[in-house]
């Protein structure tokens, strides 16, 4: 991610990592202060219809490096975003849990063994 300008005043910077920045087209944007965590929630899936289902509901978040609750979080206190903070959504990482050919591919030796401990060949 490229730097980051300071928000106007006024403002608050959000910033989009992973599959967050992939929903919004975008690695930040600054939003006007002071607004609660829950309603930039709802501000966020007003401007990206469907982006609290695929991302916000199980992201973490920061509030100025600090991680805060969630507003999904049952009992969650509700953090207040102030002016010049950085609010960061950060999505859940996958695991790469998948089949991935290339892997398949590199675990092969030689004898056409494919690198499982089932020791089956491969023609």
């Amino acid at each position: 991610m490229a730097s980051v300008p300071k928000p106007p005043a006024g403002h608050f910077n959000v910033l989009y990592f992973a599959s967050a920045s992939s929903f919004t087209g975008k690695d930040h944007e600054a939003l006007p202060a002071t607004m609660p965590l829950t309603k930039l929630f709802i501000e966020l899936e007003t401007k990206y219809p469907g982006i609290k289902a695929k991302i916000l509901d199980s992201c973490l978040v920061t509030v100025n490096l600090d991680y805060v609750d969630s507003p999904n979080e049952e009992g969650a206190e509700d953090t207040v975003i102030q002016e010049a903070d950085e609010v960061a959504i950060i999505p859940p990482v996958s695991s790469a849990g998948g089949y991935h050919e290339e892997e398949d591919q590199h675990n092969e030796d030689k004898s056409g063994h494919d690198g499982d401990d089932g020791g089956e060949t491969r023609y």
